[in-house]
């Protein structure tokens, strides 16, 4: 490998590569996105193949150090006056002291100081990081504060792009119950369920609890549907059962009541929603689908005193479980709160990160469920719903955690919506691509089976 002719960081390379992923709204993952920068490059009269995007987004493997032109293109894009600006500019950021404190009046960790976290986590500099977490434990000991949530969205992103770091990260929190424990609970409502994150919840949550805790019993119930739900995504049907058995002999579906779960907090609606799809894919697999009706009723019961935003979180998971086990018919059954419900969300601009999943979710799956009884003007309002949540996600930096899922049933349901054969293909190809990042067996399954 040739001897570079300028200074660099890995840091600096990868600070780069965020810079131009946020200001492209383009994730660059696949060789059709690294296409789709060349083109946005183009229009700013900036030259750079798709390919070479490619080797510096590793999409494309290989030792090949960018050239100082290919640098210099990406770092204009990026708002500097070329690799040389960038790079001083983001390595000087780790000399600043990252024992900083917060004062009272801040709501957010500052850019600097994430900066400093990512730095810290990508050269190993654990000691330093541990410190400065020690330091603030007063502010990162409460789950609910914007900074803490700041720090975790950070922690899941360089979770998610450097696998060297888990194992030491999760050992940290393993040791550190006021960061772990607060960790896995912003992380409740995590939809993709990665490789790696349902080991983590085996491997170091479950090591967590602690039968003292007054909340013991729902984080053990969370963490089996977790594990469920990893099980079910790698196509994994015997490790669903096993866990399955065990959960709802432990804790059976008739104490997992709404009214149960949101005692413990508004965010357990999503224990609750989680629980009861994994029984439902517990009972098609074990057999038991005769049920279903019962099952769906004893549901809707329980749904009859949430509010509107936690039924659509509910239905989300519910409307997908019952597609998957062939009980779409069922879905019908929840037509009038369904229609209560979606026209609720009268401001689409409120809705954030997860929601934004959940609300293109509901919507893909009932019309799935229930589109040959609709009229032209049930599509028309669909297709108003879905220019508002794509305005939406065009805007919104806060989805980080839900992009491929939300994506693989955006497509979907505009593969529905078009009569365009060629547009609808491209819509099943976008949605497959997003599956295959995800690793996600089942979704790739759908998607087959849907029309790909």
């Amino acid at each position: 490998m040739a001897r570079a002719n300028y200074l660099y960081t890995d840091y600096s390379f990868t600070a780069l590569r965020e810079k131009v992923r946020e200001g492209s709204g383009t994730q660059v993952s696949t060789m059709r996105s690294c296409k789709d920068l060349a083109n946005k490059l183009a229009t700013a009269n900036l030259r750079i193949s798709a390919h070479t995007i490619a080797r510096f987004f590793r999409v494309i493997k290989d030792n090949t150090m960018p050239s100082l032109h290919t640098l210099n293109q990406l770092a204009l894009y990026a708002g500097y006056n070329g690799w040389d600006s960038f790079h001083n500019t983001i390595s000087s950021k780790p000399k600043q002291s990252i024992h900083k404190q917060h004062s009272s009046t801040e709501t957010s960790i500052s850019d600097t100081e994430l900066s400093l976290i990512r730095f810290c986590l990508q050269d190993g500099a654990f000691g330093p990081l541990m410190n400065y977490f020690h330091a603030n434990r007063d502010i990162f000991g409460n789950a609910d504060n914007p900074k803490t949530i700041s720090l975790f969205s950070t922690l899941t992103d360089m979770l998610n792009n450097y696998p060297k770091i888990r194992h030491r990260m999760f050992s940290y929190m393993l040791k550190d119950d006021f960061l772990g424990k607060n960790y896995f609970a912003y992380q409740v409502n995590a939809d993709a369920i990665a490789t790696y994150y349902g080991d983590a919840v085996d491997q170091y949550f479950m090591r967590m609890l602690h039968p003292s805790d007054n909340r013991y019993e729902s984080q053990l119930t969370w963490a089996n549907t977790i594990l469920m739900m990893q099980a079910f995504y790698q196509g994994n049907v015997r490790k669903l059962l096993q866990i399955g058995y065990e959960l709802f002999r432990m804790s059976p579906p008739e104490t997992n009541t709404l009214a149960h779960h949101l005692d413990a907090g508004e965010n357990e609606v999503w224990v609750f929603s989680r629980y009861h799809f994994v029984h439902i894919l517990y009972l098609y697999y074990s057999g038991k689908a005769n049920s279903m009706e019962q099952k769906v009723r004893l549901i809707i019961e329980q749904l009859s005193i949430a509010t509107n935003k936690n039924k659509l979180i509910a239905y989300s998971f519910i409307f997908e479980a019952l597609t998957f086990t062939e009980h779409q018919h069922l879905i019908a059954c929840f037509t009038n709160d369904y229609i209560i419900a979606i026209n609720s969300i009268t401001d689409i601009y409120e809705l954030k990160g997860e929601r934004l999943k959940v609300i293109t979710a509901v919507i893909f799956f009932y019309t799935l469920a229930t589109s040959k009884s609709f009229t032209n003007s049930d599509f028309e309002a669909i297709q108003i719903k879905v220019k508002g949540i794509k305005d939406v996600v065009g805007t919104c930096n806060n989805y980080k955690l839900y992009r491929n899922t939300y994506h693989v049933y955006m497509r979907l349901l505009e593969a529905m919506l078009v009569e365009n054969p060629v547009l609808r293909k491209q819509y099943f190809t976008d949605a497959h691509q997003h599956a295959l990042s995800l690793k996600n067996k089942y979704f790739i399954q759908q998607i087959e089976k849907l029309g790909f």
